[in-house]
């Protein structure tokens, strides 16, 4: 997730956009396309998707893949696992 500062109210295309010319000046020899709402980024068959971002009152909102902006909360799943008693009962 790459968090861009949307105080202009882009699209997500806009982002998109930004970071597959970044990818590609940076990359120039990479595999790089878009693959909605990403950019995959494959170095040495690894893939990267980079997802464009911005924070909004402390909610991160991420491209929903219909041109719009949906809202994502990243840490929620880590926060729960810290959170969890884990019990393990040994016979």
């Amino acid at each position: 997730m790459i968090v861009f500062d949307n105080s202009n109210n882009y699209k997500p295309q806009t982002f998109l956009d930004r970071l597959k010319r970044f990818a590609e000046t940076k990359y120039s020899t990479s595999e790089i396309y878009q693959s909605s709402p990403t950019i995959v980024l494959e170095l040495n068959k690894i893939k990267f998707e980079l997802v464009p971002a911005y924070n909004s009152w402390g909610t991160y909102n991420i491209p929903d893949g219909n041109g719009g902006w949906m809202p994502t909360y990243p840490n929620d799943f880590n926060d729960k696992l810290l959170k969890q008693t884990i019990i393990i009962h040994i016979k």
